[in-house]
């Protein structure tokens, strides 16, 4: 099932630890906050709180979410379905007597902002209880089978997962925007491939057909995704490609061929990215190109290739089709190698790239359509690392930073159009880490906004 978090629902961490080092009457007595007659309402409190917190953990999921036969798209429809079923089992907690005793605490602080300002340092203000009581139902629903779930709501689907991971999807939306799903995790994977092999039946091997009867595709699941080798079949019956997966991802050896049955690419892939330099491109003949010239279709060329024993080697250009030059780059045994430049126009480019060995590194740069600098970053084997500014169209800095490793790290700086500082502050391993100073675009510093993180 689901993995959930273990959030407890009696007390905060820090009230338990101290319910549990010493006696609470005692506690409170020793505080001396609060009269004989307002410790004993305290501990009236307590006793009911806890009750039920206890009556919200024992509750079977099933018992609060019952069967609901429309169709939740939305959040909104997420939200009412999910508040309606749990205030209709709530009722059977019976908490009027907590609501009793925090009109009765602002009674006797004669302040509600005093009254609320106590309870919750212990845990016991309205805002925590219903928190808590929140988060407890939200794992029940979580946690519904998976089974219940399809057989009582009808799922509405997208077109590009399942139905049963976007009802899970839906309710984590409504609950993220309410600060809730911070307290259990969705296993969206386990999620996928229930309803894969229960629901779609997905698994072991299959065989796809056209209308004709002529086979289409075949292959293997594994846990409802593509593992194995998979063909594809023109409606002729002719092979048309042949990729191997491992759970769901491309991994291994992908080939497409001719009309005649001969190869005509093969390269391979590593956890769904196509390993850099393993294409090879061969004539209909069997021959590996030496040089491939491909044109639009009003003619005009469209790219022009140099190859290597089938492999990319040499110059790559590619052209619109009013034959202006768009891209051009080196590549080195099927690997892209040196700068490469995109989308060439009168002014320059849009974008320049280093690569080495078939990956980003090294400097990149985009550019405006009036060839002013956009940006500028820099790679190291694939991966964002070292220094980024970017810019506005007026060639006024915009922010600058660092990355290391993928990740934003240490001081950064954003700027108005005008030039003016807008914020500066620090990034440790991709989280914010120090002081925060937001300005002003006259220059004052913001201090509603001067936050330490």
């Amino acid at each position: 099932m689901k993995k959930t978090g273990t959030t407890k629902s009696i007390h905060d961490q820090e009230i338990l630890k101290l319910v549990k080092e010493d006696d609470l009457k005692t506690k409170l007595i020793e505080q001396g906050e609060l009269s004989h007659e307002a410790i004993e309402k305290f501990l009236i409190l307590d006793k009911e709180i806890t009750r039920c917190y206890a009556f919200a953990d024992a509750a079977s999921p099933i018992d609060i979410f019952k069967p609901h036969k429309t169709k939740i798209k939305h959040q909104a429809d997420a939200a009412e379905y999910f508040t309606n079923s749990v205030d209709k089992y709530r009722e059977g907690a019976k908490d009027d007597v907590i609501h009793e005793l925090w009109d009765w605490f602002e009674g006797y602080f004669k302040d509600f902002s005093k009254s609320w300002d106590y309870l919750r340092s212990w845990g016991y203000d309205q805002g925590n209880y219903d928190t808590v009581i929140e988060i407890s139902y939200a794992q029940k629903l979580v946690a519904l089978p998976y089974e219940y779930i399809c057989n009582n709501f009808i799922l509405w689907g997208d077109d590009y997962t399942d139905p049963l991971s976007v009802f899970f999807n839906i309710f984590d939306e409504w609950f993220y925007a309410r600060g809730v799903n911070e307290n259990y995790a969705i296993d969206w994977k386990e999620v996928s491939t229930w309803y894969k092999t229960n629901i779609l039946k997905l698994v072991g091997p299959f065989e796809t057909y056209y209308a004709n009867g002529q086979l289409k595709s075949k292959g293997n699941y594994k846990d409802g995704e593509y593992h194995g080798p998979i063909e594809v079949y023109t409606s002729t019956g002719q092979l048309y490609t042949r990729i191997n997966y491992k759970n769901g991802v491309e991994h291994g050896n992908w080939e497409r061929f001719y009309a005649n049955g001969q190869l005509a690419v093969k390269s391979r892939s590593r956890d769904g990215k196509r390993v850099p330099g393993s294409f090879s491109y061969f004539h209909e003949n069997g021959q590996l190109f030496n040089e491939c010239i491909e044109n639009h279709e009003n003619g005009q060329l469209h790219s022009k290739v140099n190859y290597k024993n089938g492999k990319r080697h040499g110059l790559l250009e590619h052209f619109d089709q009013e034959g202006k030059l768009v891209h051009k780059g080196n590549f080195k045994n099927g690997k892209e190698e040196g700068l490469h430049f995109s989308n060439l126009t009168a002014l320059g480019y849009s974008s320049k790239t280093n690569y080495k060995k078939g990956e980003k590194h090294g400097s990149f740069e985009e550019f405006y359509e009036n060839g002013q600098l956009k940006n500028k970053r820099n790679y190291k084997n694939e991966k964002l690392d070292g220094p980024y500014e970017y810019y506005y169209e007026n060639g006024q800095l915009r922010s600058k930073g660092n990355y290391k490793n993928e990740k934003l790290d240490g001081s950064f700086e954003d700027y108005y159009a005008n030039g003016q500082l807008k914020c500066k502050g620090n990034y440790k391993d991709g989280i914010w880490d120090g002081l925060s100073e937001d300005y002003y675009e006259n220059g004052k510093l913001n201090v509603d906004e001067y936050i330490p993180f």
